[in-house]
């Protein structure tokens, strides 16, 4: 990446461009869905760029890029030369001096980064059973059923197992209460 980066400024310079910086970033992203119990989606990417701005006749310009070759530094310099003169703000943005140095900042976790994609996958479906088995709408049903039941308004507590099962909801009783589970 120093390689890179230095053959970058060097061009920069060589076409004009009076002061520029580059800067490189990362992002490990991971991301599953599922549905009824099964990964509909799943994606897991690293991915790594460079942001690279420079002053070019007076006027800022950007561009970036996530190719690391002969051809990304042409395209960067020509980014930063077109964006600038297309640039209508004159105001100039700071650009790092080159003094103090840069810290690396490493924003990732290092107890997430041992967790295995298996082992995000498993703890996406059990969220995913959680959420199925926590619904307080349907706990407060199954309480007036319980108290309709109680009050042996029997009518009642078999509306609201009907209104249940319309839904997918299927009551279980038990001697601990009433259970349910989604069909």
């Amino acid at each position: 990446m120093q390689d890179f980066v230095k053959q970058l400024m060097e061009a920069a310079k060589a076409a004009g461009i009076e002061e520029c910086e580059a800067y490189v970033s990362s992002r490990d992203s991971f991301r599953a869905m599922t549905t009824e119990g099964e990964v509909v989606e799943y994606e897991s990417n690293l991915t790594r760029g460079l942001g690279f701005r420079g002053l070019y006749r007076g006027r800022m310009g950007y561009a970036s890029t996530e190719a690391f070759d002969e051809e990304a530094v042409g395209q960067l310099v020509r980014g930063v030369m077109e964006s600038a003169e297309l640039c209508e703000d004159e105001d100039e943005a700071p650009l790092y001096d080159g003094g103090e140095p840069v810290p690396d900042m490493d924003l990732r976790s290092p107890a997430l980064a041992q967790v295995t994609p298996q082992e995000k996958i498993d703890r996406v479906l059990a969220m995913e059973k959680l959420v199925k088995e926590s619904d307080p709408r349907i706990e407060a049903l199954l309480a007036e059923r319980a108290a309709a039941k109680k009050a042996r308004n029997f009518a009642e507590a078999d509306r609201i197992r009907d209104q249940l099962k319309a839904e997918g909801i299927t009551i279980i009783d038990t001697p601990q209460g009433a259970k349910w589970k989604r069909d």
